[in-house]
């Protein structure tokens, strides 16, 4: 009899434990749950950034060549004028 009281009394004691540990662990759950969907995404994101970069990239690229492209224009244009002026300085 003493037995049976003596584990009334645990069991008494351990049911606020089993409550706070229950309320711990449905905490954890929920930031386990929080955590996996930054993590999604975080890498959502990152796959995003990724194709944002290979398209900024391939856009500078095009620049790079067009510039280069509208410098030796520039280049071209230049010496022509140059020659232009030559051939009217010898003529005046």
């Amino acid at each position: 009899m003493q037995a049976e009281a003596s584990r009334a009394d645990d069991l008494m004691e351990e049911a606020p434990n089993a409550c706070v540990l229950s309320r711990k662990v449905l905490h954890l759950e929920q930031s386990l749950e929080t955590l996996k969907a930054a993590y999604q995404e975080s890498v959502s994101q990152k796959s995003t950034l990724r194709i944002d970069k290979q398209v900024a990239e391939k856009k500078c690229g095009q620049k790079d060549r067009e510039l280069k492209t509208l410098e030796a224009a520039v280049k071209d244009m230049k010496e022509e004028n140059r020659s232009y002026k030559m051939q009217l300085g010898e003529k005046v």
